[in-house]
């Protein structure tokens, strides 16, 4: 017999000791304290499962994030394969998302969208590297001037975004700031 089995059988005779004698008499002959014996009671009914430990899990979260946004995360993901988390979670927030960055993180570990990276020894790559690889990723250039267009379309997005280092802030908004504080 397994241990839990053999717990069962003991709350099973305590009850019924308790039953038969009082539930003062079974505290004090088995040691278990009488609120328990009167809770194993309450859920005793006949069989000995019925004394079985049933789970504390919540059914439900307050915070967890609901239906609706994880149908959000899952439409924008799949509308934009090759986006990162941090431009994925920009546009959840245009679109109504306000959980935080690392909520986002989480839960799409959790869903198996996103997959967890390893860290790299504590070094923390560049932005700017891991922009370019984007640029060049995939992308096929027919000719010079395409690549000028593409470029000049890539840059266009890309300094109108926001981004941590500059305090959510796009390049863009930045220099906007600068120049004004150059000017007064």
């Amino acid at each position: 017999m397994d241990s839990i089995t053999q717990d069962l059988t003991f709350r099973k005779i305590v009850v019924k000791y308790s039953l038969k004698y009082g539930v003062t008499r079974a505290s004090r002959q088995y040691k278990v304290p009488r609120r328990t014996i009167y809770r194993w009671r309450e859920k005793y009914d006949g069989t000995i499962e019925s004394l079985r430990n049933k789970s504390r899990r919540p059914h439900r979260h307050p915070n967890q994030h609901t239906e609706a946004e994880l149908k959000l995360i899952r439409d924008n993901k799949a509308r934009n394969k090759e986006t990162g988390l941090v431009v994925l979670w920009i546009k959840l927030r245009s679109k109504g998302y306000t959980r935080s960055i690392t909520s986002l993180y989480r839960v799409m570990c959790r869903m198996g969208i996103y997959k967890k990276t390893p860290r790299h020894n504590g070094k923390v790559e560049r932005s700017h590297r891991k922009e370019q690889e984007r640029l060049y990723y995939k992308r096929v250039f027919i000719s010079f001037e395409d690549f000028k267009e593409k470029l000049r379309r890539w840059e266009r997005e890309y300094n109108n975004f926001p981004i941590k280092p500059l305090g959510w802030k796009s390049p863009n908004d930045k220099l906007k700031e600068y120049n004004l504080s150059q000017i007064a």
